[in-house]
Protein backbone atom coordinates (compact mmCIF):
# COMPACT_ATOMS: atom_id res chain seq x y z
CA UNK A 1 0.00 0.00 0.00
CA UNK A 2 1.48 3.40 -0.83
CA UNK A 3 1.83 5.95 1.82
CA UNK A 4 1.57 9.76 1.97
CA UNK A 5 4.98 11.38 4.05
CA UNK A 6 2.81 13.74 5.91
CA UNK A 7 0.91 14.76 9.20
CA UNK A 8 -2.35 12.69 10.40
CA UNK A 9 -4.55 15.54 9.39
CA UNK A 10 -3.22 16.51 6.14
CA UNK A 11 -3.26 12.53 5.17
CA UNK A 12 -6.56 12.62 6.23
CA UNK A 13 -7.86 15.43 3.45
CA UNK A 14 -5.52 14.15 0.92
CA UNK A 15 -6.13 10.70 1.06
CA UNK A 16 -9.82 11.21 -0.37
CA UNK A 17 -8.92 11.52 -4.35
CA UNK A 18 -12.20 13.46 -4.84
CA UNK A 19 -11.30 16.81 -3.15
CA UNK A 20 -8.19 17.62 -4.83
CA UNK A 21 -8.20 21.50 -5.03
CA UNK A 22 -4.47 22.35 -6.18
CA UNK A 23 -3.19 19.85 -8.75
CA UNK A 24 0.13 21.49 -8.71
CA UNK A 25 0.15 21.79 -4.75
CA UNK A 26 -0.57 18.17 -4.37
CA UNK A 27 2.04 16.83 -7.75
CA UNK A 28 4.67 18.61 -5.72
CA UNK A 29 4.60 18.32 -2.33
CA UNK A 30 1.48 15.05 -1.39
CA UNK A 31 1.85 12.59 -4.25
CA UNK A 32 1.94 9.06 -2.62
CA UNK A 33 5.21 6.86 -1.92
CA UNK A 34 6.07 3.45 -1.70
CA UNK A 35 6.04 1.51 1.75
CA UNK A 36 9.63 0.48 2.24
CA UNK A 37 11.38 2.49 -1.00
CA UNK A 38 9.61 5.35 -0.52
CA UNK A 39 9.67 6.18 -4.35
CA UNK A 40 7.27 8.20 -5.90
CA UNK A 41 4.00 5.34 -6.92
CA UNK A 42 0.43 4.98 -7.26
CA UNK A 43 -2.07 4.18 -5.19
CA UNK A 44 -1.55 0.38 -5.68
CA UNK A 45 2.11 1.22 -4.35
CA UNK A 46 3.43 0.18 -8.07
CA UNK A 47 5.98 2.43 -9.12
CA UNK A 48 6.53 2.31 -12.66
CA UNK A 49 2.88 3.92 -13.10
CA UNK A 50 3.58 6.64 -11.04
CA UNK A 51 2.86 9.23 -13.83
CA UNK A 52 -0.15 7.18 -15.31
CA UNK A 53 -1.09 7.69 -11.87
CA UNK A 54 -0.59 11.71 -11.99
CA UNK A 55 -2.74 12.07 -14.96
CA UNK A 56 -5.76 10.32 -13.80
CA UNK A 57 -5.48 12.63 -10.33
CA UNK A 58 -4.93 15.57 -12.99
CA UNK A 59 -8.33 14.53 -14.87
CA UNK A 60 -10.46 15.18 -11.93
CA UNK A 61 -10.08 19.08 -12.05
CA UNK A 62 -10.33 19.27 -15.86
CA UNK A 63 -14.37 20.15 -15.42
CA UNK A 64 -14.12 21.36 -11.91
CA UNK A 65 -15.82 24.47 -12.06
CA UNK A 66 -13.66 25.90 -9.37
CA UNK A 67 -10.53 25.51 -11.46
CA UNK A 68 -12.41 27.22 -14.57
CA UNK A 69 -13.84 29.88 -12.57
CA UNK A 70 -10.09 30.69 -11.75
CA UNK A 71 -8.35 30.47 -14.89
CA UNK A 72 -11.71 32.63 -16.42
CA UNK A 73 -10.50 35.37 -13.96
CA UNK A 74 -7.44 34.95 -14.75
CA UNK A 75 -7.55 35.58 -18.55
CA UNK A 76 -10.37 38.56 -18.11
CA UNK A 77 -7.55 39.79 -15.69
CA UNK A 78 -4.54 39.85 -18.17
CA UNK A 79 -7.08 40.70 -20.79
CA UNK A 80 -8.32 44.38 -18.77
CA UNK A 81 -4.68 44.91 -17.21
CA UNK A 82 -2.99 44.81 -21.18
CA UNK A 83 -6.00 47.02 -22.11
CA UNK A 84 -5.28 49.52 -19.19
CA UNK A 85 -1.81 49.82 -20.44
CA UNK A 86 -2.96 50.37 -24.16
CA UNK A 87 -4.96 53.24 -22.78
CA UNK A 88 -1.71 54.64 -20.91
CA UNK A 89 0.10 54.39 -24.26
CA UNK A 90 1.17 51.18 -24.75
CA UNK A 91 0.49 49.41 -28.05
CA UNK A 92 -0.86 45.61 -27.21
CA UNK A 93 0.05 42.03 -29.41
CA UNK A 94 -2.40 39.53 -28.57
CA UNK A 95 -1.53 35.87 -29.95
CA UNK A 96 -3.68 32.76 -29.59
CA UNK A 97 -1.63 30.07 -29.86
CA UNK A 98 -2.84 26.43 -30.64
CA UNK A 99 -0.41 23.63 -29.62
CA UNK A 100 0.33 21.43 -33.16
CA UNK A 101 2.98 19.11 -30.71
CA UNK A 102 3.02 18.27 -27.14
CA UNK A 103 4.30 21.13 -24.83
CA UNK A 104 6.28 20.74 -21.95
CA UNK A 105 7.14 23.37 -19.81
CA UNK A 106 9.74 22.84 -16.80
CA UNK A 107 10.89 19.43 -17.35
CA UNK A 108 13.85 20.44 -15.33
CA UNK A 109 11.77 21.28 -12.36
CA UNK A 110 13.22 19.11 -9.23
CA UNK A 111 10.71 16.39 -8.92
CA UNK A 112 11.16 12.75 -7.23
CA UNK A 113 9.98 11.65 -10.58
CA UNK A 114 12.76 13.12 -12.63
CA UNK A 115 11.00 14.78 -15.15
CA UNK A 116 8.89 17.74 -14.01
CA UNK A 117 6.34 19.57 -15.15
CA UNK A 118 5.37 23.45 -14.48
CA UNK A 119 2.28 24.28 -12.49
CA UNK A 120 0.68 27.49 -11.42
CA UNK A 121 0.76 27.70 -8.04
CA UNK A 122 -2.47 29.21 -7.26
CA UNK A 123 -4.68 27.81 -9.91
CA UNK A 124 -2.84 24.47 -10.25
CA UNK A 125 -2.64 23.99 -14.25
CA UNK A 126 0.01 24.21 -16.66
CA UNK A 127 0.82 27.49 -17.85
CA UNK A 128 3.59 29.49 -19.49
CA UNK A 129 5.81 31.79 -17.62
CA UNK A 130 6.84 35.60 -18.86
CA UNK A 131 10.34 34.60 -18.58
CA UNK A 132 10.59 32.15 -21.07
CA UNK A 133 8.39 33.92 -23.43
CA UNK A 134 11.13 36.69 -23.22
CA UNK A 135 13.71 34.40 -23.08
CA UNK A 136 12.83 32.60 -26.34
CA UNK A 137 11.50 35.68 -27.74
CA UNK A 138 14.86 37.90 -27.43
CA UNK A 139 17.29 34.88 -28.45
CA UNK A 140 14.73 35.19 -31.90
CA UNK A 141 14.85 38.59 -32.06
CA UNK A 142 19.41 38.98 -31.48
CA UNK A 143 19.13 36.15 -34.67
CA UNK A 144 16.78 38.35 -36.99
CA UNK A 145 19.24 41.10 -35.67
CA UNK A 146 22.13 38.91 -36.77
CA UNK A 147 20.89 38.99 -40.13
CA UNK A 148 19.38 42.40 -40.53
CA UNK A 149 22.74 44.09 -39.42
CA UNK A 150 25.53 41.41 -40.73
CA UNK A 151 26.83 40.26 -37.52
CA UNK A 152 30.02 37.82 -37.00
CA UNK A 153 31.97 35.71 -34.90
CA UNK A 154 35.40 36.80 -34.24
CA UNK A 155 38.32 33.98 -33.86
CA UNK A 156 37.31 33.80 -30.12
CA UNK A 157 33.30 33.04 -30.99
CA UNK A 158 31.84 36.48 -29.70
CA UNK A 159 29.34 38.45 -31.47
CA UNK A 160 30.87 41.45 -33.46
CA UNK A 161 28.91 44.16 -34.00
CA UNK A 162 29.53 46.60 -36.92
CA UNK A 163 30.07 50.07 -35.06
CA UNK A 164 29.66 52.42 -37.88
CA UNK A 165 28.83 56.01 -36.34
CA UNK A 166 27.62 56.78 -39.93
CA UNK A 167 24.99 54.59 -40.04
CA UNK A 168 21.69 55.70 -38.28
CA UNK A 169 20.02 53.00 -39.02
CA UNK A 170 22.36 50.26 -38.00
CA UNK A 171 22.95 51.89 -34.13
CA UNK A 172 18.90 52.58 -33.69
CA UNK A 173 18.09 48.77 -33.98
CA UNK A 174 21.12 47.96 -31.68
CA UNK A 175 19.54 50.26 -29.47
CA UNK A 176 15.88 49.70 -29.97
CA UNK A 177 17.27 45.85 -28.79
CA UNK A 178 18.87 47.07 -25.61
CA UNK A 179 15.56 49.35 -24.79
CA UNK A 180 13.53 47.23 -25.45
CA UNK A 181 14.75 43.63 -23.97
CA UNK A 182 16.98 45.46 -21.00
CA UNK A 183 20.33 45.00 -19.80
CA UNK A 184 22.71 44.30 -16.72
CA UNK A 185 22.35 48.38 -16.20
CA UNK A 186 18.63 49.17 -17.75
CA UNK A 187 14.85 47.72 -17.43
CA UNK A 188 13.36 46.78 -20.29
CA UNK A 189 10.48 48.58 -21.95
CA UNK A 190 8.30 45.88 -23.19
CA UNK A 191 6.16 44.27 -20.76
CA UNK A 192 6.16 40.43 -21.30
CA UNK A 193 3.05 38.27 -19.70
CA UNK A 194 2.27 35.30 -18.39
CA UNK A 195 0.36 32.70 -21.32
CA UNK A 196 -2.37 31.12 -19.93
CA UNK A 197 -4.40 28.56 -21.46
CA UNK A 198 -7.93 29.65 -22.80
CA UNK A 199 -9.45 26.52 -21.48
CA UNK A 200 -8.31 23.73 -18.71
CA UNK A 201 -5.73 21.53 -20.76
CA UNK A 202 -5.18 18.08 -20.88
CA UNK A 203 -1.90 16.07 -20.71
CA UNK A 204 -0.62 13.15 -22.01
CA UNK A 205 1.97 10.24 -21.02
CA UNK A 206 4.67 11.19 -23.08
CA UNK A 207 8.03 8.64 -23.10
CA UNK A 208 12.40 8.82 -22.95
CA UNK A 209 13.77 5.83 -24.44
CA UNK A 210 17.06 6.26 -23.61
CA UNK A 211 18.85 3.35 -24.95
CA UNK A 212 22.64 3.99 -23.27
CA UNK A 213 21.74 4.47 -19.81
CA UNK A 214 24.82 2.51 -17.99
CA UNK A 215 27.14 4.66 -20.66
CA UNK A 216 25.69 7.77 -19.60
CA UNK A 217 26.34 6.41 -15.36
CA UNK A 218 29.62 5.62 -16.30
CA UNK A 219 29.26 2.10 -15.52
CA UNK A 220 29.94 0.95 -19.47
CA UNK A 221 30.40 1.81 -23.05
CA UNK A 222 27.65 2.52 -25.45
CA UNK A 223 26.48 -0.25 -27.20
CA UNK A 224 23.94 -2.01 -29.04
CA UNK A 225 23.77 -4.41 -26.66
CA UNK A 226 22.34 -2.10 -23.45
CA UNK A 227 18.83 -2.32 -22.50
CA UNK A 228 16.64 0.58 -23.27
CA UNK A 229 15.49 2.58 -19.72
CA UNK A 230 11.89 3.67 -20.82
CA UNK A 231 11.10 6.70 -18.65
CA UNK A 232 7.88 8.18 -18.91
CA UNK A 233 6.73 12.38 -18.39
CA UNK A 234 3.84 14.10 -18.36
CA UNK A 235 3.49 16.63 -21.53
CA UNK A 236 0.58 19.53 -22.42
CA UNK A 237 -1.66 17.87 -25.30
CA UNK A 238 -1.74 19.25 -28.59
CA UNK A 239 -4.57 21.42 -29.45
CA UNK A 240 -4.44 23.30 -26.07
CA UNK A 241 -5.21 27.00 -26.98
CA UNK A 242 -2.97 29.67 -24.63
CA UNK A 243 -2.50 33.31 -25.19
CA UNK A 244 -0.02 35.11 -25.16
CA UNK A 245 0.24 38.92 -24.33
CA UNK A 246 2.73 41.75 -24.73
CA UNK A 247 2.65 45.64 -23.89
CA UNK A 248 5.30 48.36 -26.32
CA UNK A 249 5.36 51.37 -24.89
CA UNK A 250 4.86 54.28 -27.81
CA UNK A 251 7.27 56.69 -27.23
CA UNK A 252 8.62 57.37 -30.77
CA UNK A 253 11.84 54.52 -30.01
CA UNK A 254 9.10 51.59 -31.07
CA UNK A 255 6.71 52.89 -34.01
CA UNK A 256 7.68 50.45 -36.48
CA UNK A 257 8.52 46.91 -33.66
CA UNK A 258 5.11 45.76 -34.10
CA UNK A 259 5.47 44.65 -38.02
CA UNK A 260 8.79 43.31 -36.52
CA UNK A 261 7.35 41.68 -33.27
CA UNK A 262 5.09 39.56 -34.75
CA UNK A 263 7.51 38.29 -37.64
CA UNK A 264 9.55 37.07 -34.18
CA UNK A 265 6.54 35.78 -32.66
CA UNK A 266 5.79 33.27 -35.56
CA UNK A 267 9.41 32.68 -36.14
CA UNK A 268 9.82 31.50 -32.24
CA UNK A 269 6.47 30.18 -31.83
CA UNK A 270 5.57 28.50 -35.04
CA UNK A 271 9.05 27.44 -36.13
CA UNK A 272 11.45 27.11 -33.52
CA UNK A 273 8.87 25.95 -30.18
CA UNK A 274 9.14 26.72 -26.81
CA UNK A 275 9.96 24.53 -23.32
CA UNK A 276 12.04 21.48 -23.62
CA UNK A 277 12.58 18.99 -26.97
CA UNK A 278 12.22 21.41 -29.73
CA UNK A 279 14.98 19.73 -31.25
CA UNK A 280 12.22 16.63 -31.57
CA UNK A 281 9.26 19.03 -32.30
CA UNK A 282 7.72 19.63 -28.87
CA UNK A 283 6.36 22.89 -28.58
CA UNK A 284 5.30 24.33 -32.02
CA UNK A 285 2.51 26.69 -32.17
CA UNK A 286 -0.18 27.94 -34.70
CA UNK A 287 -0.48 31.26 -34.01
CA UNK A 288 -3.61 33.99 -34.86
CA UNK A 289 -3.46 37.57 -33.52
CA UNK A 290 -6.49 37.83 -32.35
CA UNK A 291 -8.62 37.40 -28.92
CA UNK A 292 -9.81 34.11 -28.79
CA UNK A 293 -13.77 33.65 -29.39
CA UNK A 294 -13.73 32.07 -25.60
CA UNK A 295 -12.02 34.96 -23.86
CA UNK A 296 -14.17 37.60 -25.78
CA UNK A 297 -17.44 36.43 -25.10
CA UNK A 298 -16.49 36.59 -21.61
CA UNK A 299 -15.92 40.09 -22.19
CA UNK A 300 -18.94 41.25 -23.35
CA UNK A 301 -20.22 40.10 -20.34
CA UNK A 302 -18.01 41.22 -17.49
CA UNK A 303 -16.48 44.15 -19.43
CA UNK A 304 -17.29 47.20 -17.04
CA UNK A 305 -16.99 45.42 -13.71
CA UNK A 306 -13.83 43.41 -14.30
CA UNK A 307 -12.27 46.82 -16.29
CA UNK A 308 -13.09 48.95 -12.90
CA UNK A 309 -11.31 46.40 -10.66
CA UNK A 310 -8.60 45.98 -12.44
CA UNK A 311 -8.01 49.54 -13.49
CA UNK A 312 -8.07 50.60 -9.91
CA UNK A 313 -5.02 47.95 -9.18
CA UNK A 314 -3.09 49.34 -11.88
CA UNK A 315 -3.73 52.94 -10.81
CA UNK A 316 -2.20 52.55 -7.55
CA UNK A 317 0.61 50.78 -9.02
CA UNK A 318 1.73 53.18 -10.93
CA UNK A 319 1.31 55.59 -8.38
CA UNK A 320 3.47 53.88 -6.25
CA UNK A 321 5.73 53.74 -8.93
CA UNK A 322 6.02 57.74 -9.32
CA UNK A 323 6.23 57.83 -5.49
CA UNK A 324 9.04 55.88 -5.32
CA UNK A 325 10.70 57.86 -8.25
CA UNK A 326 9.67 61.37 -6.69
CA UNK A 327 11.47 59.72 -3.02
CA UNK A 328 14.66 58.83 -5.33
CA UNK A 329 14.93 62.32 -6.36
CA UNK A 330 14.46 63.54 -3.42
CA UNK A 331 17.24 61.89 -1.95
CA UNK A 332 19.61 63.82 -4.72
CA UNK A 333 22.24 65.38 -2.87
CA UNK A 334 25.64 66.94 -4.51
CA UNK A 335 28.59 64.61 -4.02
CA UNK A 336 31.26 63.38 -6.53
CA UNK A 337 29.57 60.38 -7.62
CA UNK A 338 26.06 61.38 -8.40
CA UNK A 339 25.95 61.65 -11.77
CA UNK A 340 25.40 57.54 -12.46
CA UNK A 341 22.59 57.88 -9.82
CA UNK A 342 20.89 61.19 -11.94
CA UNK A 343 21.42 58.88 -15.20
CA UNK A 344 19.58 56.01 -13.70
CA UNK A 345 16.54 58.01 -13.00
CA UNK A 346 17.18 60.07 -16.08
CA UNK A 347 16.70 57.04 -18.19
CA UNK A 348 13.39 56.36 -16.49
CA UNK A 349 11.60 59.37 -16.72
CA UNK A 350 12.50 59.27 -20.66
CA UNK A 351 11.54 56.27 -21.70
CA UNK A 352 8.18 56.54 -19.67
CA UNK A 353 7.21 60.13 -20.54
CA UNK A 354 4.11 58.62 -21.15
CA UNK A 355 3.74 56.90 -18.23
CA UNK A 356 4.84 59.70 -15.45
CA UNK A 357 3.08 63.43 -14.39
CA UNK A 358 4.25 66.72 -15.57
CA UNK A 359 4.95 67.52 -11.48
CA UNK A 360 7.85 64.84 -11.46
CA UNK A 361 9.85 66.03 -14.12
CA UNK A 362 9.37 69.53 -12.82
CA UNK A 363 10.73 68.17 -9.33
CA UNK A 364 13.57 66.88 -11.23
CA UNK A 365 14.69 69.57 -12.97
CA UNK A 366 14.49 71.57 -9.59
CA UNK A 367 16.26 69.40 -7.85
CA UNK A 368 19.43 69.67 -10.68
CA UNK A 369 19.15 73.09 -10.14
CA UNK A 370 19.50 72.76 -6.56
CA UNK A 371 22.48 70.32 -7.29
CA UNK A 372 24.17 72.23 -9.65
CA UNK A 373 23.49 69.57 -12.49
CA UNK A 374 21.20 71.67 -14.73
CA UNK A 375 23.55 74.11 -16.82
CA UNK A 376 25.77 71.78 -19.18
CA UNK A 377 29.36 71.72 -17.75
CA UNK A 378 32.72 69.35 -17.99
CA UNK A 379 34.28 68.20 -20.99
CA UNK A 380 32.57 68.40 -24.55
CA UNK A 381 31.39 64.92 -24.13
CA UNK A 382 29.72 65.64 -20.88
CA UNK A 383 28.51 69.24 -21.59
CA UNK A 384 26.67 67.95 -24.69
CA UNK A 385 24.87 64.91 -22.70
CA UNK A 386 23.89 67.55 -20.49
CA UNK A 387 22.39 69.98 -22.91
CA UNK A 388 20.63 66.86 -24.54
CA UNK A 389 18.94 66.22 -20.93
CA UNK A 390 18.26 69.69 -20.77
CA UNK A 391 16.32 70.16 -23.80
CA UNK A 392 14.95 66.89 -23.94
CA UNK A 393 13.25 67.87 -20.33
CA UNK A 394 12.24 71.30 -21.50
CA UNK A 395 10.34 69.54 -24.26
CA UNK A 396 8.28 66.77 -22.14
CA UNK A 397 7.25 69.86 -20.37
CA UNK A 398 5.80 71.85 -22.96
CA UNK A 399 3.89 68.83 -24.32
CA UNK A 400 2.65 67.78 -21.34
CA UNK A 401 1.45 71.94 -20.89
CA UNK A 402 0.33 71.68 -24.30
CA UNK A 403 -1.63 68.04 -23.82
CA UNK A 404 -3.39 69.39 -20.60
CA UNK A 405 -4.12 72.70 -21.75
Amino acid sequence: MSIYVVSKEINRIIANDNKIANFGLWYNKFFPVSEGNFKPCNDKNNEKKAIEYYKTQYQKIINDNRIIELLRNKNLELYHLSEYYKRIGYKKITATATLKTPLIIGLGETHPVETGLLFHHTIGIPYIPSSSIKGLVRFQYILKLWEQLGLKENDKGAIVIPDDPNDKDQQNEVLNFVRNFGSTKYRGRVIFLDAFPVKVPELIVDILNPHYGAYYQGKEAPADYLSPKPINFLAIKPGSKFVFRFLIPTDGHNNDIEKFFIEILKRALAEEGLGAKTALGYGRFRLGFEEPDELSALVSNQHEKNYESVKKTAERNLVSEEMELKNEIQRLRKRDNIRPVIGEIWSKLRDNKEKYSKEIYILFKNKLKEIGEWEPKGNKRIRTKMQERKDRIDRILKEKETKNG
